[in-house]
């Protein structure tokens, strides 16, 4: 493996990171009034096995936003439909979105020899019906759910049916909050695991009980060996799980009292209130090629979603960081596996904008009420 410092052309690992601010992302791809009319509502991502199968999607919905993210990198759409709320429970103004990289494959650091199974590689996921196989406007998702463990000849993804690849979420104030307050997350929730209920009014005492389960479980299991972001308090190297909460322990405590937090600040006193993280990567060829036609590049792609339950400019923002790792673990001639030098890489965000319905989509901002935080 190579100096990861070396960014341009360097094998292992080679990360990007991506942050996104509110609703306006770099790149979008609007589509017509027909081709809306077209699309699809995706399958689910299912999983057989334990609570957490229900949570292969999962939302951010702690302040005036919800959007969704499936295990495999999906973004946007939950199970039933439209992708991101505002204000919640009002209309959509995304539809879906999503990430697409693009880049060069090289068999060594010089750029010499081009990798035998095709130079220009393109993964992630958008709307396509060139490779899909139909010719309806659908999202097709070039990449898988799951890490990646090992690196170059030893890398592999982890299956998408192994119970601990899901979409983990954290929200902070699971253990103190009233029902009462968790009423429209569980409502949410209950959409992103393809329930009928999804609306704050049909919900149960035992759906906000299955809410503050998870949220638990969650917490409890949060993956920061995978990548999964924490906040460092108390000054040891590494993450040291906090004590369970209870009375004398709240959310608070963790910040008096100097203790690591899964989740994710840019100053340890004022940590995000929700917190949603997800690994996919791009290593079967047989769903990279149907994004793009592309062989894959040797991606781990982990999402990181947060926001804050704020009454003031912080309350109608949602955050997101992309990285990606170049891992390997992909055909680079002759069967062997390893990892690919990757030169002139591109990557964006596309964002499909409904403000109301995919038939009037007139989208724009006035630079004039621009607020900057």
């Amino acid at each position: 493996m190579r100096n990861p410092s070396s960014f341009g052309h360097s094998r292992t690992p080679l990360v990007i990171i991506l942050v996104l601010f509110g609703l306006l992302p770099p790149y979008s791809s609007n589509s017509s009034g027909a081709e809306k009319g077209q699309k699809q509502k995706i399958a689910s991502l299912t999983k057989n096995s334990g609570l957490a199968a229900a949570y292969s999607y999962s939302a951010i919905d702690i302040n005036n936003l919800t959007t969704w993210i499936r295990a495999d990198g999906r973004g946007g759409g939950s199970r039933m439909g439209d992708g991101v709320y505002f204000p919640r429970w009002t209309s959509t103004v995304l539809y879906q979105d999503g990430y697409v990289w693009g880049g060069k494959a090289y068999l060594n650091a010089a750029r010499t020899q081009p990798a035998p199974l095709g130079t220009i590689r393109v993964g992630g996921g958008t709307y396509s019906s060139t490779f899909g196989g139909s010719s309806a406007m659908t999202q097709n998702q070039g990449t898988a759910a799951g890490w990646v463990t090992g690196l170059g000849s030893t890398a592999v993804a982890v299956s998408p049916d192994d119970p601990s690849v899901r979409v983990y979420r954290v929200r902070r104030d699971y253990f103190t909050a009233s029902d009462s307050a968790l009423i429209e997350d569980a409502a949410v929730t209950s959409q992103s695991q393809n329930l009928s209920v999804s609306s704050p009014e049909y919900v149960s005492a035992s759906m906000i009980k299955n809410l503050r389960d998870q949220y638990a479980i969650d917490w409890n299991q949060w993956p920061v060996a995978q990548g999964a972001p924490y906040i460092e308090r108390n000054g040891v190297p590494g993450y040291q799980a906090p004590p369970p909460f209870s009375s004398t322990f709240t959310p608070e405590s963790l910040i008096t009292r100097k203790y690591d937090e899964p989740g994710i600040a840019a100053d340890p006193r004022f940590p995000a209130d929700q917190v949603m993280w997800t690994a996919y990567n791009d290593l079967d060829p047989t769903i990279s090629k149907k994004f793009m036609g592309s062989n894959p590049l040797g991606l781990e792609a982990q999402a990181t979603i947060w926001a804050y339950k704020r009454t003031d400019l912080l309350g109608n923002v949602i955050y997101r960081r992309l990285r990606l790792i170049n891992k390997g673990g992909v055909d680079i001639g002759g069967g062997v596996r390893g990892s690919l030098y990757i030169d002139n890489m591109y990557v964006g965000q596309w964002a499909d904008p409904d403000i109301g319905n995919g038939f009037d989509d007139l989208v724009g901002c006035d630079s004039t009420l621009s607020h900057f935080l």
